[in-house]
């Protein structure tokens, strides 16, 4: 239960350092569209090695948005994103991540994906204090209720809206119903009006 919600987050952590980290210092280094998965994923490493760890995140989720789609990219650079964040201590943003690439490697079949990342993971995942783990699950936990707690009350709200505006439509439709209905029945009388008329005459000629 605990790597399911830690998986999901990390998507989440993925996702948001993509749009985060490509804001910054977007005017200073502009990331050609031309570059392939690999040319990437090298900058992000020669980035890494100078410490310039914003702009390797950059590369990394640069490759992890425009090629993610093939597993093998997508497994090399988030553990790279990981690596990084490791490297800064930051334990709350690397380890969704490490699980989310555990649980990939776990549910892959051997040799689908590059095997190297899985025994890289696993050393860094060893390299993250046990009683920090602890903590980091407990806070993801509640960060996951939240969301779901947040994200049952929109639907309620929505849900709401949607038959408060069904309720103030169905007096309106009720009216034109009966208007019509009105109409009909003027209608049908005035029609009625000659027939009777002349059924009418006869009698009044006999008398």
């Amino acid at each position: 239960m605990k790597h399911s919600i830690i998986k999901t987050v990390a998507t989440i952590f993925i996702f948001t350092a993509i749009f985060t980290t490509s804001s910054c210092s977007s005017s200073k280094v502009a990331i050609p569209d031309s570059l392939s998965a690999q040319e990437l994923i090298q900058k992000g490493q020669t980035a890494f090695d100078n410490n310039q760890y914003k702009l390797s995140l950059r590369y990394y989720n640069a490759a992890i948005e425009r090629f993610g789609s093939r597993g093998a990219i997508y497994v090399e650079a988030s553990y790279e994103i990981a690596h990084v964040y490791m490297k800064q201590k930051k334990y709350e943003e690397a380890l969704p991540i490490l699980r989310s690439l555990e649980a990939i490697f776990n549910n892959t079949a051997p040799g689908a994906l590059p095997a190297a990342y899985k025994k890289l993971t696993q050393i860094e995942l060893a390299k993250i204090p046990a009683n920090k783990i602890a903590q980091i699950e407990e806070k993801l936990e509640k960060q996951a209720a939240k969301a779901e707690e947040k994200a049952r009350l929109q639907a309620e709200a929505t849900k709401a809206a949607e038959e408060s505006t069904k309720a103030e439509e169905a007096p309106a439709t009720e009216s034109a119903e009966e208007s019509e209905a009105d109409t009909e029945s003027t209608g049908d009388s005035k029609g009625e009006t000659p027939d009777e008329t002349a059924e009418a005459t006869p009698q009044s000629l006999e008398n």
